[in-house]
């Protein structure tokens, strides 16, 4: 029940949004849907809270490009190779 109503919040949330969308912004955010839910969810949070304060008018795919990027970037780990001598 918990997940169907976090479900309805995120697509409310993405039909606000919609008028602010550019059409390549609004094919981007489509596709990241499908295929990274998680990433989609924060993504269009960060451009909710921009728009209701009024940061943002208008959304273009630089701006998703962007907020995409600063958050994959906080989420990767370095990857760490160690040879060991034999």
């Amino acid at each position: 029940m918990v997940k169907k109503e976090q479900k309805d919040q995120y697509q409310i949330i993405w039909e606000a949004i919609i008028p602010f969308l550019t059409k390549e912004a609004h094919e981007k955010l489509s596709n990241l849907k499908i295929a990274h839910e998680d990433l989609w969810k924060n993504v269009i949070l960060i451009l909710y809270q921009n728009v209701q304060a009024g940061r943002i008018s208008k959304i273009t795919s630089s701006v998703v490009e962007d907020i995409i990027n600063k958050i994959r970037s906080t989420y990767r780990r370095e990857t760490k190779i160690k040879f060991k001598r034999v």
